[in-house]
């Protein structure tokens, strides 16, 4: 069985740059900024770091793409990634160079559908929900890569 490293370095890191992707229209969305910060409260919780960026931090993508069906009604889909970096070192004319880019370690999505009023809110928690369940699965899978990759408890 594989296990990527990056579970380990991202939970022994436990630094995080958060981004957000607005991409809903006709007020489904309302207040992007709730889920960035249900987001980043429940990273610090968990003893994570906010930052800037930085070459060492992993990155969660928190997204939302959708419209108004009616009046009334939105249909939304709403989408948290989680981006390890990951490092090649190569060289070039005999000159050693280090490049970082992302990896998608995590992803998860889910549709949401009903009224407008509701819709922000719902979306925000969303995002809670997600991001929660990475950081079970961050926990788990860190272990897991230790205790079988690594021969340690």
């Amino acid at each position: 069985m594989f296990l990527d490293p990056n579970w380990h370095f991202v939970q022994r890191d436990m630094l995080f740059e958060i981004r957000k992707y607005d991409e809903v229209t006709n007020g489904c969305w309302r207040n992007t900024q709730t889920s960035v910060d249900r987001v980043s409260l429940e990273l610090v919780r968990s003893q994570a770091s906010i930052v800037e960026v930085q070459l060492r931090a992993a990155t969660v993508v928190i997204t939302a793409l959708g419209y108004e069906i009616n009046s009334t009604n939105c249909a939304v889909t709403v989408r948290t990634e989680v981006y390890a970096p990951h490092r090649v070192d190569a060289s070039v004319d005999g000159y050693p160079i280090t490049a970082v880019f992302p990896s998608l370690l995590w992803e998860q999505t889910a549709i949401l559908t009903g009224p407008k009023r509701t819709m922000s809110g719902r979306v925000a928690e969303t995002h809670t929900k997600h991001i929660r369940k990475f950081l079970i699965e961050l926990s788990q899978k860190a272990r897991e890569l230790r205790t079988t990759a690594l021969g340690t408890r």
